[in-house]
């Protein structure tokens, strides 16, 4: 069972604003990318590297697309509330896989913090526009980070799990409760 599909199939939350799904994929999977790989580069050289990217991978995308994608990674880099995301103790695209229950569980977390106490789970999403409350939010979504949760504090017994979506419209985290958390695992086991 991968976290990010839904068992009941429920179909992903999609931008009002799409032109189509080839645009919302580009536009999701480049800024991935840029998240995966741009902390890594000087930030005197990133500007000039994620354009580069954006006009090779984003070919279908206009020039004011590609520009935002750009201002939107940009504004995540160097938001001053998001260092420790991009930190010494942060990795990228990292694979997780365990049992939650009877269910095996395999997928990959946008970003992993591991800290002496803590754990954070960072899961980026691009939808525009983002939710303003959890409430609202896809549950699919909830449902990935609940899994991830669920198979990371079995690894990490003695640290407190924290999960968060960062939506990259705003620059804005949103922390998923634990309590929201584990009412959607006794729904899946």
């Amino acid at each position: 069972l991968a976290p990010s599909m839904d068992d009941e199939e429920i179909p992903r939350a999609k931008s009002p604003l799409n032109r189509g799904k080839g645009v919302a994929l580009s536009r999701g999977r480049i800024i991935h990318t840029l998240l995966e790989w741009l902390p890594g580069i000087g930030i005197e050289a990133r500007e000039v590297a994620a354009k580069r990217y954006i006009d090779g991978h984003g070919t279908n995308l206009n020039e004011q697309e590609r520009l935002v994608i750009w201002q939107e990674v940009e504004a995540i880099l160097n938001h001053p509330d998001f260092g420790v995301l991009f930190g010494e103790n942060s990795k990228a695209e990292v694979p997780v896989a365990g049992m939650v229950g009877t269910r095996p569980i395999a997928g990959q977390v946008d970003r992993l913090v591991i800290e002496d106490k803590t754990i954070l789970v960072v899961d980026y999403k691009t939808n525009r526009p983002a939710p303003r409350a959890i409430e609202v939010v896809d549950r699919s979504y909830i449902r990935q980070l609940a899994l991830y949760a669920a198979v990371l504090e079995t690894i990490y017994p003695d640290r407190e799990v924290r999960t968060v979506l960062l939506w990259t419209d705003e620059a804005r985290l949103m922390e998923v409760p634990c309590e929201l958390r584990r009412q959607t695992i006794e729904t899946l086991v």
